[in-house]
C-alpha cells in the first residue's frame, strides 16, 4: 500500500494500471468506516500478493481529483484497469464482499495459461493447448472445463492413453454433466481407433451387411473419432433408425455425444429435427 497525492497519481495509478489492476482507496483521517475498512484492504493485498496495487488517496487533501473521479462519499474505492476506472463500491464493505469485487477483476494463477490454450484450440493448435493445460491442472487439479479441454487435445494429437488417465478424475460427474457424458463417448471411439480398418474397408463392410448395427456403429465411431460429424451422424441416425435399442440405446446416445461436441449450431439444429422424427 502507498500514499498517492494529485501529482504522482498518473504515473502510480492510471501507469500503473496498464500492468497490473490498481485500487485506489479514497478515504479521510476523520472517517470511521475508512478507518475500519482499510486493514481489509491491506490484508487482502498480502493475500493476494502481487495480484492488484493498493494505494490511499486523502480525499481531503486531494479534492479536486476526488471531485475529477465522482468521489461523493467515502470511503470510495475505484479499481483502475488499462488507464481506466472500471469498477468502484462506497462504504465500509466486509472483507467477504471486497473479495468477491476483487475476484471479478484480479488474474488468479492459471488464468493466462487458460486464455491460451483456448486460443490453441480454437486454431487447432493442439500441442500448445496441451501444455498450457497442464500448467493449469497442475495449479488446479479440480478445474473441470480445463480437464475437459487437456483431455480433447491429447485425444486430436493421438495421446489415448494419456487421455484415458485424465478423464479418471471426470468419470464420475459425466454421467449428470452432457458434456462430460459426450466426452467420454468420444475417448471410447478414439481408443477403437488402433483396432479399425481404414474408412474404405469400413464403408465395405457396411455396404456388405447394411442391417448390421455392429458394423455401422464402427464406421461411426471412426468418423465421430475423425470430428466427421454429418458422417458420424448419419451412420449413428441409420442405426436408430433401423433398431433403437441395439446396445442399450448407443446410437442414440451417441448422437447427443455428437450434438455436445459438435461446433457448427446449425447442422446440429438439422439433425436433432432429424432425431426427432427417426424417433416419432
Amino acid at each position: 500500500m502507498i500514499d498517492v497525492t494529485q501529482q504522482d497519481f498518473e504515473a502510480e495509478v492510471i501507469a500503473a494500471s496498464h500492468r497490473i489492476p490498481v485500487l485506489v482507496d479514497f478515504w479521510a483521517p476523520w472517517c470511521g468506516p475508512c478507518r475500519a475498512l482499510g486493514p481489509v484492504l491491506e490484508k487482502l493485498e498480502t493475500d493476494l500478493a502481487g495480484q492488484f496495487k493498493l494505494v490511499k488517496v486523502n480525499s481531503d487533501d486531494n479534492s479536486q481529483l476526488a471531485a475529477a473521479l465522482g468521489v461523493r462519499g467515502i470511503p470510495n474505492v475505484v479499481l483502475f484497469k488499462d488507464g481506466q476506472p472500471v469498477d468502484q463500491f462506497v462504504g465500509a464493505l466486509p472483507e467477504g464482499r471486497v473479495r468477491a469485487f476483487l475476484a471479478k477483476h484480479v488474474e488468479k494463477p492459471g488464468d493466462r495459461e487458460l486464455a491460451t490454450a483456448r486460443e490453441a484450440m480454437q486454431e487447432k493448435r493442439y500441442g500448445v493447448a496441451v501444455e498450457a493445460l497442464a500448467v493449469v491442472l497442475a495449479i488446479n487439479p479440480a478445474h473441470t472445463e480445463a480437464r475437459a479441454d487437456y483431455v480433447t487435445a491429447l485425444l486430436r494429437l493421438g495421446r489415448i492413453e494419456q487421455a484415458q488417465q485424465a478423464f479418471e478424475p471426470l468419470a464420475g460427474e459425466a454421467r449428470t454433466n452432457p458434456r462430460l457424458a459426450a466426452l467420454a463417448r468420444l475417448l471410447e471411439a478414439t481408443a477403437k481407433n488402433g483396432t479399425l480398418p481404414d474408412e474404405a474397408a469400413l464403408r465395405e463392410a457396411v455396404a456388405a451387411a447394411p442391417d448390421d448395427s455392429a458394423t455401422r456403429m464402427a464406421l461411426a465411431d471412426w468418423l465421430l473419432s475423425q470430428s466427421r460429424w454429418a458422417d458420424a451422424m448419419d451412420e449413428f441416425l441409420a442405426v436408430v433408425a433401423r433398431d433403437r435399442a441395439w446396445g442399450d440405446d448407443l446410437a442414440r446416445r451417441s448422437l447427443l455425444a455428437a450434438f455436445e461436441l459438435c461446433p457448427d449450431p446449425a447442422l446440429v439444429s438439422s439433425y436433432r429435427r432429424r432425431l426427432g422424427a427417426t424417433l416419432n
